[in-house]
C-alpha cells in the first residue's frame, strides 16, 4: 500500500515470496458439497506449523542420530514417548477446538479421531529444537520451581520471568513447590582479620619481604579458626540441625549452660566454621557449573570417634540426612558403598546417565581405595551399563560425587588431598549407650518430627530458601574447610594402620627419649607382624614415614632440633645418626623420639 502504482517496489519479490510461502495455523481444510454439508480434512503442512507453534517438537538426544518427541511450555520441556505422541497430539487438538468454540464442529472432532495422518511416522516431520539445558554460568545458577524460575548469584537471589530466562529444564526436574522468597535464615562471612590478611597477601607478592610473614599470619588464623564467622537468624529446625552436627563440645556446652557460663571463643569459632563448611558444601553440590580448576568430591565423616572404634558403624550423626536433602533440588543417584568390591567394578556406575546431577555413595566400604574415583572426579565419566553400549559423560556435564563413611581415607596422598572436601560431623546426634548411661539423641527426638518427611508447604518453603541461600554463600565464600584437627588425627591413624600403631604403642613407646636403632626397630616390627601372620605389613621405605606420623599422633617430637645439632653435617643431611661398632664393625643408624616436651639442652650438650 505504501508504493503507489508506477513506483518501483524494491521489495516486490520478497513480499511475493513471503505471502506465497506463508502458512496459516489453521490445521484443517473445510469444503462443502452441493447440499451444504461440510467435509473436513487435516492438512499436514498446516498441522506441523500449528503444533510447532503450540510447543510440539522433535529434540536430539545424547545418542548419535537419535531424537525424541517433546512438548515445551514456559521453558519446561516434557519428553513424550513415541508410542504416546499420536494420542497426546489428538487430545491437544480436540481440546483446542473445544476451548475455541467458534472452530468446533463434531465432524471436525471425528476427523481428528479418525485421521491416519496424525501418527508417529507423520509427526516425525515436526520442527526440531535444541534447547539449552545448561542453566548456569560461572557467575550464576538457575533453579526451576513450579511457579517461577530463580537465578542465584553471589549478590543475591531473584525471580526471573520464563520469557526472560535463556535456559530450559526437563519437566521431571522441575522442583514441585510454589516458592516464595524469604529473608536470610543465617549470616556467614569471612572475619575482618582474614579479609585484612587476604588484602595484605594480594599486595605482598612472593618476591617481597612481607610475603612470608603474611602467609604465616594467615596460617595462624586458620589454626585458630579465625577464618569465618556465622550466626543463625532463624529457629527453623533443619537449619538448626545443620548447625548442631558441628558441635563437638556439646557435653561442655550443656555443662556450661547448667552453670550459667559459655564455651570459649575458640570453641564457638569451631562450631561456626563447621556450619559454614556444611552450607558452602551444600551450595557447591547444588551447582551444576563445574570448574576445571576445582574438581572436588565431598567426604562426610564423623570426627568424635575413639581409636578403638575406628571403622565401626556408629551412625546416627546426621550424614545421610544432610546429603539426602540435595535430592530435593537435584537428581541424585544413591549407591550402596558397602556392596562395592574391587573385583566387581565394571558396572558400578551403570545407573548413572546424562540426567544425573549427583552420585551419592553411602557408607563406603573400607576396602575400596578412594584413588579409584580420582579419574571420575577430575575428568570425563565412563558409564558401562549392562547389556548396553558404553558411553562417556563429558566433565562439564558429569555428576559431582559425595561419600559418607565410618572410616578415614587410606592412601591419602597429595593428589587425593587436593580433590577431597571434608565435611565434619560430631557425635551431637548419637545412639544410646547404656554402658556409660548415655541417652540417645536424634533430630526426631530433638525437634519432635522427622525432618523433611513431616514438613508442610511452609516448612518446605523455608527449606528451599535455605538451600538457595547456601548456593549464594558458596558463590560468595567458596568452599570452606571444617575444623580439621580431629579429621587430621583420623587420617593419620589410617595412614599408619592398626598393626603399626599397635606395635608402636607397645615397643616404640618404651624406647622414647633415647637413641633408637632403626634396623633393630624394623626387625622387631617384622617379628611382630610374623607372630600375627601378617605379611609385608610395613616396608622399610615407609617405616620412617610411619614413625613420624605416629609421633604426631602421640604429640612426640621426631629428631628434635637439639638432637639434630649434635650430629655431623652429613648425618644431619641424612637425618640419622650413623655409628660403627668398634668390635663387629657393623654400621648402625639411629633416630630419636622426644616424648617429654620439657627436655632442654645442658651446657655440656646432654639433654636433661
Amino acid at each position: 500500500m505504501y508504493y503507489r502504482k508506477g513506483q518501483i517496489d524494491p521489495y516486490k519479490e520478497f513480499k511475493y515470496k513471503l505471502v506465497k510461502l506463508a502458512k496459516s495455523m489453521k490445521f484443517w481444510l473445510m469444503t462443502e458439497d452441493e447440499n451444504g454439508k461440510r467435509k473436513y480434512e487435516i492438512s499436514n503442512a498446516h498441522l506441523y506449523r500449528f503444533l510447532s507453534a503450540s510447543g510440539f517438537h522433535k529434540m536430539p538426544t545424547n545418542s548419535a542420530d537419535a531424537w525424541e518427541f517433546v512438548y515445551e511450555h514456559d521453558r519446561v520441556v516434557e519428553v513424550i514417548p513415541e508410542k504416546a505422541i499420536a494420542a497426546r497430539v489428538k487430545e491437544y487438538l480436540i481440546n483446542f477446538i473445544s476451548e475455541n468454540a467458534e472452530h468446533y464442529n463434531i465432524n471436525l472432532e471425528n476427523t481428528i479421531h479418525r485421521s491416519k495422518q496424525i501418527n508417529a511416522e507423520s509427526l516425525k516431520n515436526l520442527d526440531s529444537i535444541q534447547p539449552n539445558f545448561d542453566a548456569y554460568t560461572a557467575d550464576s545458577e538457575y533453579y526451576f520451581f513450579r511457579n517461577m524460575v530463580v537465578q542465584v548469584t553471589a549478590e543475591g537471589i531473584r525471580k526471573v520471568m520464563p520469557d526472560k530466562c535463556p535456559y530450559y529444564v526437563l519437566k521431571h526436574k522441575v522442583i514441585q513447590h510454589d516458592l516464595q522468597l524469604t529473608k536470610d535464615l543465617y549470616r556467614a562471612n569471612f572475619t575482618a582479620d582474614w579479609l585484612w590478611g587476604q588484602e595484605l597477601l594480594a599486595k605482598n607478592t612472593p618476591d617481597t619481604p612481607q610475603h612470608l610473614p603474611t602467609v604465616m599470619e594467615l596460617d595462624k588464623l586458620t589454626k585458630e579458626n579465625k577464618v569465618v564467622e556465622a550466626e543463625l537468624l532463624t529457629d527453623f529446625d533443619y537449619v538448626r540441625f545443620v548447625w548442631n552436627t558441628g558441635i563437638k563440645m556439646w557435653r561442655e556446652m550443656e555443662e556450661a549452660q547448667r552453670n550459667g557460663t559459655s564455651l570459649t571463643p575458640a570453641e564457638n569459632r569451631a562450631i561456626q566454621k563447621n556450619f559454614v563448611n556444611k552450607v558452602t558444601t551444600l551450595g557447591y553440590m547444588l551447582r551444576k557449573y563445574k570448574s576445571r580448576g576445582l574438581p572436588k568430591a565431598v567426604y562426610c565423616m564423623e570426627t568424635s570417634v575413639l581409636e578403638e572404634e575406628e571403622g565401626s558403624h556408629n551412625g546416627g550423626t546426621g550424614k545421610s540426612l544432610y546429603l539426602s536433602s540435595l535430592n530435593l533440588l537435584r537428581k541424585a543417584e544413591f549407591l550402596n558403598g558397602q556392596s562395592m568390591k574391587d573385583n566387581k567394578w565394571d558396572f558400578v556406575f551403570q545407573r548413572i546417565n546424562f540426567d544425573t546431577d549427583i552420585v551419592n555413595i553411602d557408607d563406603l566400604n573400607s576396602s575400596i581405595d578412594m584413588n579409584r574415583f580420582l579419574p571420575d572426579i577430575t575428568g570425563d565419566l565412563q558409564v558401562n551399563p549392562k547389556n548396553k553400549d558404553e558411553f562417556v559423560i563429558p566433565y562439564d556435564r558429569s555428576p559431582k560425587f559425595a561419600f559418607t563413611s565410618n572410616h578415614a581415607i587410606k592412601r591419602f596422598d597429595g593428589s587425593l588431598r587436593r580433590r577431597i572436601q571434608f565435611v565434619s560431623f560430631s557425635d551431637y546426634y548419637h545412639s544410646p549407650n547404656p554402658d556409660i548411661n548415655l541417652q540417645g539423641r536424634s533430630p526426631n527426638t530433638e525437634f519432635g518430627r522427622d525432618l523433611l518427611k513431616d514438613y508442610n508447604d511452609a516448612d518446605m518453603n523455608l527449606f528451599y530458601n535455605f538451600m538457595l541461600q547456601n548456593v549464594r554463600t558458596y558463590m560468595r565464600l567458596g568452599l570452606v574447610e571444617p575444623d580439621m584437627p580431629d579429621i587430621e588425627l583420623r587420617q593419620k591413624r589410617a595412614a599408619i594402620g592398626e598393626v603399626f600403631g599397635d606395635w608402636a604403642d607397645g615397643w616404640l613407646e618404651t624406647k622414647c627419649n633415647a637413641d633408637i636403632d632403626r634396623n633393630e626397630a624394623f626387625a622387631n616390627l617384622t617379628d611382630y607382624c610374623n607372630r600375627l601372620k601378617i605379611r609385608n605389613a610395613v616396608k622399610l621405605n615407609l617405616f620412617t614415614k610411619k614413625v613420624k606420623i605416629w609421633c604426631e599422633i602421640r604429640g612426640y617430637i621426631y629428631n628434635p632440633d637439639w638432637w639434630m645439632n649434635t650430629l655431623s653435617p652429613s648425618d644431619q643431611k641424612r637425618k640419622l645418626k650413623r655409628v660403627t661398632d668398634d668390635v663387629t664393625k657393623e654400621k648402625h643408624e639411629y633416630f630419636y623420639i622426644q616424648a617429654n616436651e620439657n627436655i632442654t639442652m645442658a651446657t655440656d650438650g646432654d639433654p636433661f
